[in-house]
């Protein structure tokens, strides 16, 4: 006995698998609903508190180095005003060697702090992801929730009562207010 195929060249006798698979597919977020959220983590990293804490933090830590780099380019720019015509031939070779080795020195101390600012970066960031992840972590337990994805990567509609974006960042800018001072 030979089986009849359908038009995709399957056996008729995989169409109601198929169906039976399909159906349990669309019918998998009706149950798996009350265990599921989401958050924009994007949003969360913009505006959580320690995230500007960190940026602040930055720009102080950065801010000599940086002054540093502003100096050296105004003394190269000052170097390069001067007339070679002024000067001897000897003068004028010392002037273009000295442009050429300040140049070469800028470009390594910019390439230097380029790194360490990525670098301190990425360690910050590390440090309010992980503050993120534990205080989503904590709003999850609470709610029940056994799976949170991020809306910025996944998540194709969501359903806002199952968004938890705005209850982290309250959670986010609770915990890094300064503690109340004690009354006396």
């Amino acid at each position: 006995m030979q089986r009849r195929a359908t038009r995709t060249g399957r056996p008729a006798s995989v169409r109601p698998l198929l169906a039976l698979l399909w159906l349990c597919f669309c019918a998998m977020p009706l149950w798996a609903a009350d265990g599921l959220a989401f958050v924009r983590m994007q949003r969360l990293l913009d505006e959580a508190p320690q995230m500007q804490q960190a940026r602040e933090r930055i720009e102080q830590e950065f801010a000599e180095p940086r002054s540093e780099l502003t100096q050296l380019e105004a003394n190269i720019a000052a170097l390069k005003e001067r007339d070679p015509a002024l000067l001897s031939a000897a003068e004028s070779a010392a002037l273009k060697r000295r442009i050429e080795a300040s140049e070469r020195k800028l470009a390594r101390d910019r390439e230097g702090l380029r790194s360490r600012l990525a670098a301190r970066q990425n360690q910050l960031v590390d440090g309010v992801e992980r503050v993120i992840g534990e205080v989503l972590g904590d709003l999850a337990r609470e709610r029940g929730v056994d799976v949170v994805l991020s809306a910025d990567d996944v998540v194709l509609y969501g359903n806002p009562r199952l968004d938890l974006t705005d209850e982290v960042l309250t959670r986010l800018r609770r915990a890094a207010e300064p503690p109340a001072a004690p009354n006396r």
